[in-house]
This record gives structure tokens, sequence and C-alpha cells, in this order.
């Protein structure tokens, strides 16, 4: 069986701004097999025990907050390590789950380009849910694996209405399939549950920072603001082999390129070329 696990970051609300970092939700984490499960926990653990002091052992890494540890007053990174350590543990981090075996998985929604499309769009969180879930079917019944027929998608808690409008959600898509898919290969069970219950909802943190920064540094640069310096979605670019997006990013030397799906596809992104 494949486990997925997912995480959110940025706000699915939509918003009158015009592209600042909060206007485009992101859902993503990590799929990974069952046999993997327990090592994969097990070197994460280590990981976090031989570079963080002990008393950061229990603390969930907040990809966030270690980039950006000045903007945070309530972080508890901070009193421990200084705004430099703070983003060298993170490349550092990235590095290290770079060689674990899973697979990132994401999706993009452009709050701000979804409003702009449609005059009654979907809540973000619901609408990435719903493409992020027929992915993960097409991935799992493409494949073709005796041992690895069946998805269960497990997500990080956030509030208790929310995690009941999911639960109805997906209980519609299996019964139903969504728009596009026959959701035959995922686990009709949802299971949702605290960030704290597993080390995978740390790893799917990361994959959604990871790509958030990397669609903002798109968005800065073709807006003309500002660009970012950092570039993680690129630390870890062995476990980002889905391609299961239409827009590409590409390195900064221009040989390694990673696929990102976007949803409506921005107007100023370049489309890959054949």
């Amino acid at each position: 069986m494949y486990f997925v696990y997912l995480d959110e970051s940025g706000d699915s609300r939509f918003k009158e701004s015009v592209r600042e970092e909060s206007d485009f939700f992101i859902l993503g984490g990590v799929i990974v097999k069952e046999k993997d499960l327990q090592e994969c926990d097990k070197k994460f653990k280590e990981f976090k025990q031989a570079n963080l002091p002990e008393e950061l052992w229990d603390y969930p890494i907040h990809a966030v907050e270690l980039n950006q540890m000045s903007k945070y007053k309530e972080t508890k990174y901070k009193e421990y390590l200084t705004d430099i350590q703070g983003k060298e543990l993170l490349e550092k981090i990235y590095s290290f789950i770079n060689e674990l075996p899973i697979e990132a998985i994401a999706v993009i929604i452009d709050t701000y380009q979804l409003k702009k499309r449609y005059p009654q769009p979907k809540n973000p969180y619901f609408l990435s849910y719903e493409i992020l879930i027929e992915k993960v079917q097409k991935i799992v019944e493409g494949r073709t694996e005796p041992e690895n027929t069946l998805a269960l998608i497990n997500l990080s808690r956030s509030s208790e209405d929310l995690a009941r409008e999911l639960k109805r959600i997906h209980n519609d898509f299996k019964a139903k399939g969504t728009r596009y898919k026959k959701l035959d290969n995922i686990v009709n069970l949802l299971n949702i549950e605290d960030n704290k219950n597993s080390s995978f909802y740390e790893i799917a943190d990361l994959v959604c920072y990871a790509f958030r920064r990397s669609y903002y540094s798109h968005l800065c640069k073709n807006l003309k603001k500002l660009e970012i310096e950092d570039n993680y979605l690129f630390s870890m670019k062995k476990l980002c082999t889905l391609n299961i997006g239409h827009f590409v990013v590409t390195s900064e030397d221009g040989k390694e390129k990673i696929r990102l799906k976007i949803f409506p596809e921005p107007r100023y992104l370049e489309k890959e070329t054949k």
C-alpha cells in the first residue's frame, strides 16, 4: 500500500490583493510505500537528534520558521538558533530528505487567478484536494504493483469543521468519482490526524514550503519584484519525479527542470518547449 501524507501552505481564502506571497494555496506532501514507513521515520528522528538541540527533538519542523525566523516572535527556534543557523539547518534537512525513498507531490492553487477567471470559484482547499486525489489515483493505477494497489490519504488536522467537510467530500468522491476519475485505488478512509502523530507531516511541511518558495520566486520574477535567493525545491530534486504539472521551473544553471502543477495556469509562466 502507498501512504500519502499531506499538509497545507498558504491561505485558502480569497483576497483582493495583487500577487503577494499569500495569494496562492498549496496542498502537498509525500507518497511513501508501506515497506519504507518505519525506516524513513526512524532515519528522520535520528537526523533531528543528531542535528538539533535536545530541546527541539519533539518540536515539529516548520520550514517557514527556520527560513524566516526574524518574522516569527513565538517560534521556539529563536531560543537555540540564529537566523543564519536556521537557514543552514533547513538546507541540510532538504539535502537529507532528498535521499529518502519517498516522492513529493503538490498542487498549487493560484487563488488570485482562480477568483479572476471563475465567477463562482470553488474553495481552493477542496479544489486542490480533488486535483491531488485524482493524481494519486492515476499514479497508483498506472504502476500496477501487486503489493501497492491502494493508497491511504493522511491529512494534517487544522480544524474540526474542515475535517468534517473533507471527509464528506472524500466519501462523495469515492462513491461517485471526481469529474475525471473513479477512485478505485484510493482507500475509503480519509485519515485526518494531529501532525505530531507522524514524522511524515513534518516532511510534508518541508515539501509544501519548497514548492511555495519556488512558485513565489517565479511570481516575483514576472512581476519585477525583488527575487528570493533560496531554492529548496532543487535541494530535494530526487523526490520530484511525478511530473504531474505542465509548468516547468529550471535550476540556476539551466541543467535541471521540475514540473509544477498550478491551477489555473498563470499567463506569465513559460510552458516547457518540446
